[in-house]
């Protein structure tokens, strides 16, 4: 199941409990990206089981699975949007999109949001574990990068 890890260690002061962990870890429950929607991070059910919980206890070790999903937009797609926009702007009122910083990012960022929702998506999945006994939190990972990732789930973040 775990490939690479990443390990930390849990403070002392941290009172784990099971169903709180699963209560807060409710309110965050993956949704996958909307229309527009750039990406959607958050829990999803470690069996795979629709509507499961999302902690499993196993021999007292808590298992848990955190979901990424992000919009693939390719960048010659994206550039090729861009130019499209700018040759508008040119025709339709006589003049050249400035290159300043913010016109560039505002033509970018229209594009993006004109893609998105024809864009594909990849997902990707993290094993989360805990071993309470031990305090110490597992993550399937090798990249520090991941620990931003799970870092907004207010239950593991505020006690751990």
């Amino acid at each position: 199941m775990f490939k690479s890890m990443i390990i930390y260690r849990i403070a002392k002061s941290w009172q784990g409990n099971l169903q709180a962990l699963e209560d807060a870890l409710q309110k965050t429950v993956f949704d996958e990206c909307g229309a527009t929607q750039e990406r959607s991070v958050d829990w999803v059910p470690p069996r795979g089981e629709a509507h499961g919980p999302l902690v499993k206890s196993v021999a007292g070790q808590w298992i848990m699975r955190f979901m990424t999903e992000a919009k693939v937009l390719p960048a010659s797609a994206l550039n090729r949007k861009i130019n499209e926009k700018a040759e508008h702007i040119e025709k339709t009122e006589g003049r050249k999109p400035g290159k300043k910083e913010k016109q560039k990012r505002d033509l970018k960022d229209e594009a993006k949001l004109d893609l998105r929702p024809m864009a594909f998506t990849k997902q990707g999945s993290m094993w989360v574990w805990i071993d309470p006994q031990a305090r110490t939190l597992v993550l399937d990972t090798s990249a520090e990068a991941a620990h931003a990732q799970i870092n907004h789930s207010d239950y593991l973040n505020a006690q751990c």
